[in-house]
C-alpha cells in the first residue's frame, strides 16, 4: 500500500492527535496529565524514603538525596497549584497561607516530634521504613482522591 501525501490545504491537526492520546491515557489511569505527573513524583518521594531505609554506608545517602529536588519541587508546585485551583473566590491568599502554615509549620512540629519518637523506638532504618510505608499509603490515597470518574463510572451512579 502506498500512502498518499497529506493534503497541503488541510494539514493534520497535531494538537488534536495529542489531545486524543492524552484522553486515552486519562481513560486508562483516570488521572489528568498534571495529576498523573504529581502521582509519579510522589512515588519518587516514597522511593527516596525506601532507599534511605536500606542504606548502611552514609556515602550512598547522597544518591537518594538527589531525588529530593524532584519530590520537594513537585510538592511545592503541586500543592500551591492544587490550593489555587480549589480556593473559593476571594480566599486564594488565605488558602495559600493555610497551606504554607500547615506544610512548613505544623508539619515540621509533628514531623520532628514523631520522627524523634520513632527514632528512639525503632532506630534510623526503622524510621525510614515507617516513612516509606506512610508515603506509599499516602500515594495510594492521593491516586484514588485525584482519579476522575470515567464515563462508565459516571453512568453507573
Amino acid at each position: 500500500l502506498v500512502e498518499e501525501p497529506p493534503d497541503p490545504v488541510d494539514p493534520p491537526d497535531r494538537f488534536a492527535e495529542q489531545e486524543l492520546a492524552g484522553e486515552r491515557q486519562r481513560a486508562r489511569s483516570g488521572l489528568d496529565e498534571s495529576y498523573r505527573d504529581a502521582v509519579v513524583l510522589f512515588a519518587v518521594y516514597a522511593l527516596r524514603w525506601g532507599l534511605f531505609s536500606i542504606i548502611t554506608d552514609p556515602t550512598w545517602a547522597l544518591l537518594p538525596q538527589l531525588l529530593h529536588g524532584l519530590s520537594f519541587g513537585a510538592f511545592l508546585v503541586g500543592g500551591v497549584t492544587y490550593v489555587s485551583e480549589r480556593a473559593p473566590e476571594g480566599l486564594g491568599t488565605t488558602a495559600q497561607a493555610v497551606f504554607t502554615t500547615v506544610s512548613y509549620g505544623l508539619a515540621a512540629i509533628v514531623g520532628t516530634l514523631g520522627g524523634g519518637f520513632l527514632y528512639d523506638r525503632v532506630g534510623m532504618a526503622g524510621l525510614f521504613r515507617v516513612l516509606f510505608v506512610v508515603a506509599a499509603l499516602s500515594l495510594g490515597l492521593l491516586w484514588v482522591a485525584l482519579r476522575r470518574p470515567t464515563g462508565a463510572q459516571v453512568g453507573a451512579e
